[in-house]
């Protein structure tokens, strides 16, 4: 892999990882009737499919759905911020983990679709 580009696999990954949250965001919106879980599930799931395909419009799809979940963690741990849910300061921070886990997995996929993208361009 030459510096500066993205292995396919890597890319096919990252693709396969939106399709099956598109899915997983469709089910469960639709068993807790959810209109924005259910519109992040397509833009999710055609991301990933375009993503897998190389289409360079799969990108944005894929920054929508990064920012939303990032949004959204945020905005509920502000939420809760008031009246926290742990007794200590380390329980309080180890239940934050899954989430800052989740938000940096879809910042790093941002960024290898940007990098991606980019190295796709100069090529041709």
């Amino acid at each position: 892999m030459k510096r500066g580009r993205v292995s396919r696999a890597i890319v096919f990954l990252v693709g396969a990882a939106f399709v099956a949250y598109g899915v997983y965001a469709l089910v469960q919106s639709r068993a807790n009737v959810q209109l924005l879980g259910a519109v992040l599930g397509v833009v999710s799931f055609i991301g990933g499919i375009g993503l897998i395909l190389n289409r360079q419009w799969s990108r944005y799809c894929i920054y929508v759905v990064s920012a939303a979940i990032a949004g959204t963690w945020f905005y509920y741990v502000a939420l809760t911020a008031q009246s926290w849910p742990n007794d200590t300061l380390v329980e309080s921070v180890i239940s934050l983990l899954p989430g800052i886990f989740i938000v940096a997995v879809a910042a790093a996929s941002s960024y290898l679709v940007t990098k991606h993208f980019r190295a796709e361009a100069t090529k041709s």
